[in-house]
């Protein structure tokens, strides 16, 4: 037995003890009062008193059953058969999950039909074939911007006009996310046998992670209807990135794309655009063999004033008012159009930035370094690598002055030694900072090292470098506080190794970077080098002495959720440290940990090596090629501090709104660039706007616009622009064939339907939908009894009482 609601059950047996306590408290004893007169009563008493209690037992149960069955009709009971065969008189709530992800809008050869389709038609052809009376849900796996009820439909004319409906949209999908969004349906019929159906392409990486029973133990009992091809040809561009997060005029911005194809005979030649705010930049032609073939290409572009101002968004007329100001281009990089032609294009909002702050900390102010005296900071190499040439002074034109040849750096050096300033000065230099990077101080105040960890947790990214005098005990006492400080891992007080400096012998033991300990993250990863190429460059510096860090596996970083809150807001202060580069004797170089909505650097060894033959660094790493891998690690982390222009497609984006919301603003989607729609920004306290239904590749263009006082003109304030791609997995048109699915074992509950094979009604029944019904009857049929018995009760005491008189 099942209800579509126990609860109205379970309140039906509660409710029932109420007229059991009323009689039991109507039966409690009276005091004895002795009275002659009642003597002549004693003996009517005893004649009626056997039909009273009769009378009293059965209006109580007459009561209790009245509220017991109307508690039952309330929860709707209902009980499922083991019957398998189609019944035609029993309604179904049929459940058709169809699959519109990417994938599934391949275009047949000749045909011009998808798998969409396809899965469309035989939904349709299902639907004509239900029971009357049938509920019928229509779920798009990912989701669509055209509006779909999750009540079931009640008309097979309602149920196909919302098949129709369901579009194509830049996502992935999978089978377990088909079963639990089959499972919330069937919820809104429970009353009725379910019939679940899954119309897919049935590509492999819907699949991924079921195998065996297991994965499906919670997945409803479900038929997966193959509608999709046999043989493929597809290309696509699998990936667009900027190789260093951030572009600025310097030097120029490398694009990396890979392009992918899946073909099953032949080469394919293809001619790879690359286009820079709307304009053609580059084009390369390559070839891809048969199979599954991959190339990847590097684009150079060099950004000039007007692809920043003629071809960007955000602000960008203002943009050399207030240089610090990122603003974003668009970017695109394009294929011929094929089979699939939703993947033959990638998008980007790249970030040009210039004179971004950056704060320095080393042993050397500003004013007392002087190459003339051979006096550096510590940080004067890496100042060097990211501004290498002269800054003008602030309130210029950060393009230069007319006629100049002079392009703004990448960086606004802000140089200064951490003993010359106070807690209060070193703050307001922090607040604009985009990164700040520590490098061979010798020891640091616990005030010092409290304001960089606040200025981490608050989003902040902070590089802790070694070298010089640096003094590892004293860092533990400030900055460790067992795991609750700004350092990532606590350090080992007795350095490893000597410098030639501090060497007494000619011959000083050196050690090097160990290139598999690091081969596979990102920052040490540059697009257009073979791996021998990057073997070499990471094997040219050598090390002399370096700080090693306590790996303590079992050690955890982090603080009170308390106390995050009162700097950030996040629930999360800290991840544990990620080792990111060693050396060959296993000392780690580079140590990351996430602090708050921040993040914390540690290199164990310098980054200056000295100047004019007087060789006083820990390392020989300025003096190579290795040196600029800082440059492209400092520019990923600088990025992650700009607003997010990139994103994955959903239902809902939020863009936080950094002007007024009292504005009126329009979006343009990608297909429709004619068209603008209004959207509105949410919350009072931080503003965001919302852009709903960002499901579909491509540039959403956002427009802020203030009407004047006559309401009748309005005044463009901002413009900005956001890129959405879909999962590059998603192109991969590799299919589950039925052989692989019979060896995958899975549950009894999944069954696949191939095509021209019916799809089965069959299955188990649920009886009993309309016993609700005759449970009302029978709470009616009591409670007439019931008043029955009482007008029974109350025509008698009259007549009794008539015939004395």
């Amino acid at each position: 037995m099942n209800f579509t609601s126990s609860a109205f059950a379970f309140a039906g047996l509660a409710a029932a003890a109420g007229p059991i306590l009323i009689h039991l408290l109507n039966r409690r004893r009276y005091r004895v009062v002795r009275w002659a007169a009642m003597d002549f009563l004693r003996e009517a008493l005893r004649r009626n008193r056997r039909i009273m209690q009769f009378r009293d037992l059965l209006l109580l149960l007459l009561r209790v059953a009245a509220v017991i069955l109307f508690g039952l009709a309330l929860a709707r009971p209902y009980y499922t058969s083991s019957k398998v065969e189609y019944d035609a008189g029993a309604p179904l709530h049929a459940i058709l999950v169809l699959d519109n992800s990417l994938s599934m809008g391949y275009e047949y050869e000749a045909l011009g039909e998808t798998p969409l389709d396809r899965a469309k038609d035989r939904a349709r052809q299902f639907v004509e074939e239900l029971p009357l009376g049938s509920a019928i849900s229509v779920v798009p796996l990912c989701g669509g911007t055209k509006p779909i009820s999750v009540d079931p439909y009640r008309t097979k004319e309602d149920a196909i006009e919302a098949i129709r409906r369901v579009e194509l949209v830049d996502r992935a999908g999978s089978l377990l996310l088909a079963g639990t969004k089959a499972e919330a349906a069937s919820e809104a019929a429970p009353q009725l046998a379910r019939r679940v159906v899954f119309f897919s392409d049935q590509q492999k990486e819907n699949w991924r992670g079921v195998e065996g029973a297991k994965p499906l133990a919670g997945v409803p009992a479900m038929q997966v209807v193959d509608v999709g091809p046999r043989r493929v040809d597809n290309a696509w561009v699998a990936d667009l990135r900027l190789q260093d997060g951030v572009a600025d005029f310097d030097t120029p911005a490398t694009f990396v794309v890979t392009v992918r194809r899946q073909g099953a005979v032949g080469q394919k030649e293809l001619r790879v655009a690359l286009e820079v705010g709307g304009k053609l930049s580059g084009a390369q032609s390559i070839t891809l063999g048969e199979g599954d073939a991959a190339r990847e290409l590097v684009f150079q572009h060099q950004f000039t004033r007007e692809d920043v101002i003629e071809r960007s968004f955000g602000l960008a007329e203002g943009y050399g008012d207030t240089p610090s100001r990122p603003v974003f281009v668009p970017v695109m990089a394009s294929i011929p159009r094929d089979g699939l032609p939703h993947d033959d294009e990638r998008t980007l909002m790249a970030p040009v930035v210039a004179a971004l702050p950056i704060v320095f900390i080393d042993q050397v102010s500003e004013t007392e370094e002087d190459p003339l005296r051979n006096v550096y900071g510590q940080t004067y190499e890496l100042r060097k690598l990211l501004a290498p040439r002269v800054e003008k002074e602030h309130g210029e034109d950060a393009f230069g002055e007319e006629g100049k040849s002079y392009a703004p750096s990448l960086i606004r050096v802000d140089h200064l030694a951490l003993s010359e300033v106070s807690r209060e000065q070193l703050r307001n230099r922090l607040k604009p900072a985009r990164l700040v990077v520590v490098a061979g101080v010798r020891d640091i105040t616990e005030e010092i090292a409290k304001l960089l960890e606040e200025y981490a947790l608050q989003g902040g990214q902070l590089v802790i470098a070694a070298g010089g005098a640096f003094d590892p005990a004293a860092w533990n006492a400030a900055a460790w506080h067992d795991g609750a400080g700004v350092l990532p891992l606590k350090l080992v007080e007795q350095p490893v190794g000597t410098t030639p400096a501090e060497s007494s012998g000619p011959a000083t033991e050196w050690f090097s970077l160990n290139y598999e300990s690091m081969r596979n993250h990102r920052y040490f990863q540059l697009a257009g080098n073979s791996e021998a190429q990057l073997r070499d460059l990471y094997a040219a510096p050598v090390f002399f002495k370096a700080i090693a860090v306590e790996n303590s596996d079992d050690a955890v970083i982090g603080r009170s959720e308390k106390e995050i809150e009162a700097w950030a807001n996040d629930h999360v202060a800290s991840a544990m440290p990620a080792t990111l580069a060693r050396f060959d004797n296993d000392v780690a170089w580079m140590v990351e940990r996430r602090l708050g909505k921040g993040c914390v650097l540690w290199v164990s060894s310098g980054v200056f090596a000295g100047r004019d033959g007087d060789f006083t660094g820990w390392n020989t790493l300025p003096f190579t090629y290795t040196m600029a891998v800082f440059d492209r690690i400092f520019r990923e982390m600088i990025e992650t501090t700009l607003p997010k222009r990139n994103f994955s497609p959903a239902e809902r984006l939020l863009l936080p709104l950094e002007g007024a919301a009292d504005a009126e603003f329009t979006l343009r989607r990608p297909a429709e660039e004619d068209a603008a729609e209004p959207v509105f920004p949410e919350g009072a306290a931080a503003p965001v706007l919302l852009i709903p239904n960002a499901l579909t590749r491509g540039f959403y263009e956002i427009e802020a616009y203030r009407p004047d006082e006559t309401g009748e003109e309005r005044t463009r304030q901002w413009a900005a622009a956001l890129a959405v791609n879909g999962p590059g997995e998603e192109s991969d048109l590799s299919f589950l064939t039925r052989d692989e699915f019979n060896e995958r074992s899975l549950s009894d509950n999944i069954r696949w339907v191939g095509e021209g094979e019916a799809i089965s009604l069959a299955g188990a029944q649920v009886r009993g939908q309309d016993g609700w019904r005759y449970l009302i009857a029978a709470v009616l049929i009591a409670l007439l009894v019931e008043m029955a018995l009482l007008a029974s009760s109350a025509w008698q005491a009259q007549a009794e009482v008539g015939s004395r008189r």
